[in-house]
């Protein structure tokens, strides 16, 4: 059973979130990590919107939460006496309901992200934030933070078709999230801005394809015609089988299959049969061997 704590430590907003992931957070993550029962180490903030008056910063403990909370304690008091955090408590997870696959295979997530997102924390300073979609206006090289997870879903080989799927579900969660915190209205203009962005995209797809497939028609059309051609060919050429021959054209072509004459029985037959069945009256009248002979 996946079992631990989330630690919130509530703030007056943005920039005190900011302080307290890069003053404590990140420098003392391997540390908290390596408390004795700890299974793993999270954060994430309460809200990302830098206007709001009230804010506030994660802290996932997996496992025994109870080792930790103890050998932290001292220094969180410390970050209400400072006022750098207005309080802290302790909740408990709602994964801890989910059933067992899900909640540790959430773990293993939040624990990966937390352990790359030290690593752009470490990488880039408070005043040099990357854009997230756009750092330099340009729209031939469109470089943002969304590279980092683009390169992520080509690393871990998941492919074109994976990181679509996968961006989807982002913007649907991100939606939903813009309803729940009240931003119904926000987040239908969102979707209406998105659904014009793939329509301009659809359209740049489509000036690509639609010639293709009119190439792709031609050239079925261009082999039937082929096709037709050779079997016309054929039959100008005389190449019909003899089923398609009328009894007459048979008849000249083959007397044997006018007289009705089977191959196999023309052995047993001596010559003059032959020549009777196949020509008729017309047929020769043999020589007369005896008469010769007596001449």
């Amino acid at each position: 059973m996946v079992s631990g704590r989330i630690v919130v430590f509530s703030t007056d907003g943005f920039d005190a979130d900011e302080r307290l992931v890069r003053e404590y957070v990140v420098p003392e993550f391997d540390r908290l990590t390596g408390i004795e029962d700890c299974e793993g180490i999270a954060f994430s903030r309460a809200t990302t919107d830098r206007h709001a008056d009230r804010g506030g910063v994660h802290l996932t403990i997996f496992g025994d939460h109870e080792s930790v909370v103890e050998t932290e304690r001292d220094r969180w008091n410390e970050f209400v006496a400072d006022d750098l955090v207005e309080e802290w408590s302790v909740f408990r997870p709602e994964w801890e309901q989910w059933p067992e696959e899900q909640a540790r295979l959430t773990r293993r997530f939040q624990t990966l992200a937390s352990e790359m997102a030290c690593s752009y924390f470490r990488e880039f300073d408070a005043d040099e934030r990357p854009a997230p979609a756009d750092q330099f206006h340009d729209d031939e090289r469109p470089l943002g933070f969304w590279l980092v997870s683009h390169f992520l879903y080509n690393q871990a080989g998941y492919g074109s078709h994976g990181e679509l799927d996968g961006s989807y579900r982002s913007i649907e969660n991100q939606l939903r999230t813009l309803v729940e915190l009240g931003g119904a209205e926000n987040a239908l203009e969102k979707v209406q801005l998105l659904q014009g962005r793939l329509r301009a995209i659809e359209e740049e797809l489509a000036a690509v394809v639609e010639p293709e497939r009119e190439e792709a028609s031609e050239s079925d059309s261009d082999s039937l015609a082929d096709e037709e051609n050779s079997s016309t060919s054929g039959e100008a050429d005389g190449s019909e089988s003899s089923s398609e021959m009328s009894p007459a054209e048979v008849a000249e072509a083959d007397p044997r299959e006018a007289a009705d004459v089977d191959p196999e029985e023309l052995v047993e037959m001596d010559p003059e049969e032959i020549l009777q069945q196949n020509l008729g009256d017309d047929a020769p009248s043999p020589p007369d061997l005896d008469a010769d002979d007596e001449s």
